[in-house]
């Protein structure tokens, strides 16, 4: 793929922004109907101070961006215990409240506050629940691996002001990849980071085929950034299960 790319990362302050445009052709879904199939997409806030995008792909965890659990001033990893999982949230309030025992990120995967296309490729993580999620409306989804360029996609997402209920953008299109990353021309604005891609399988359903880890101008026209799923989850569950109860497991480039 060619184009210059100019990335920015999505997560974001619960301090006051500017008001930002929202998109048209996006959906809000803060009813019950219009929710309806979404509400295993989470809102995860951080430590009290920010908020990001997860889902629901097991009944006690979630998959979010990486670089979400780190302190973008001092790059520090952020203690489990200090992150919280809402689901279900509409207008300010969830059906399901958690908390978080343990963190995971992908092996390979170093935080670095500069968005980078090399990085994104990496910048996936889970997240244990303290309790597992067991309501029929709140159904995990399952995970794939996306389509070659040109296929719809859709993202749900909460972001800046529109952090109360997640919205939904039905169908953007995936561009092709550059330097390991997928490029979509999906919306994203801050809080958007590990809001998941979703695209339509053969029976009909819906898997999580990536994650969107930033923004970015291409050619002068925005588009999101996304760390694509592939075959990269088995290692990325391996992590996870040998992160101990109450600390994140953070691994380096060596894989050690």
């Amino acid at each position: 793929m060619s184009g210059k790319l100019a990335l920015a990362t999505l997560a974001t302050t619960l301090l006051a922004h500017q008001a930002a445009a929202q998109a048209t052709d996006m959906l809000r879904l803060d009813t019950g109907d219009a929710a309806r199939g979404w509400g295993a997409v989470a809102r995860i806030d951080i430590d009290g101070k920010g908020f990001c995008t997860g889902t629901l792909i097991a009944e006690n965890v979630v998959l979010t961006a990486a670089h979400c659990l780190f302190d973008k001033w001092s790059g520090a990893a952020i203690p489990p215990a200090r992150v919280h999982v809402e689901l279900g949230l509409r207008n300010g309030r969830a059906e399901v409240y958690r908390g978080v025992r343990a963190a995971a990120v992908m092996p390979g995967y170093v935080y670095i506050p500069e968005a980078s296309l090399a990085g994104a490729t990496h910048d996936l993580a889970l997240l244990e629940l303290d309790r597992p999620v067991r309501l029929p409306q709140l159904r995990p989804f399952e995970t794939g691996t996306l389509a070659p360029h040109g296929q719809s996609v859709a993202v749900v997402s909460y972001a800046v002001n529109r952090e109360d209920a997640a919205t939904l953008e039905p169908a953007c299109t995936a561009l092709g990849e550059k330097d390991g990353a997928a490029i979509l021309t999906c919306n994203a604005d801050f809080g958007a980071s590990g809001a998941p891609v979703f695209e339509a399988q053969r029976d009909g359903s819906l898997a999580v085929v990536g994650v969107v880890t930033a923004k970015a101008r291409m050619n002068g026209a925005p588009v999101a950034v996304a760390a694509e799923l592939g075959d990269v989850m088995p290692a990325l569950w391996d992590a996870l299960d040998a992160a101990p109860t109450g600390s994140a497991k953070f691994v380096s480039p060596g894989g050690g």
